[in-house]
């Protein structure tokens, strides 16, 4: 409840609006990826692959922008969390595992349990982003 009230407070009151998605930046296009979806959409196989690829990350969950920022489509750096499933990070992306120094935890069914991971380290050195080629995937494995 707490959540949708804080979206609909930066909605109402700083005109920033949310989408359920997480974004990548590529350095070397500069090119601006939104990836939209629900929950096991594949939000996170875009994340890891994004890692692997030498993309930054702007955002984990959910993407932040202003849309009437100075005439400009303005958006903002979000969470830098990711819940992840332990078994993906095992066994679907054992490059990322491997590159985050993860300790996971003990599950005994690791398909069904999550773990919180800090993906800070790989984040854009930027906080707003304003002029880049914007490029939407809406995945859906």
């Amino acid at each position: 409840m707490f959540f949708r009230f804080v979206l609909k407070i930066m909605e109402s009151k700083f005109n920033i609006f949310s989408l359920h998605a997480c974004s990548l930046f590529d350095e070397k296009t500069e090119r601006f990826f939104i990836i939209c979806g629900g929950a096991g959409s594949g939000k996170t196989a875009f994340i890891s692959k994004g890692i692997e690829a030498g993309s930054k990350i702007f955002s984990t969950e959910m993407t932040h922008f202003d849309p009437w920022s100075a005439g400009k489509l303005k958006f903002h750096k979000g969470s830098l969390l990711d819940n992840i499933r332990i078994a993906n990070l095992k066994y679907d992306y054992p490059n990322t595992y491997e590159r985050l120094e993860l300790n996971l935890p003990e599950a005994e069914d690791e398909w069904g349990t999550k773990t919180t991971v800090d993906l800070s380290q790989y984040q854009t050195s930027f906080d707003d982003l304003d002029d880049s080629e914007l490029v939407l995937v809406f995945p859906h494995i």
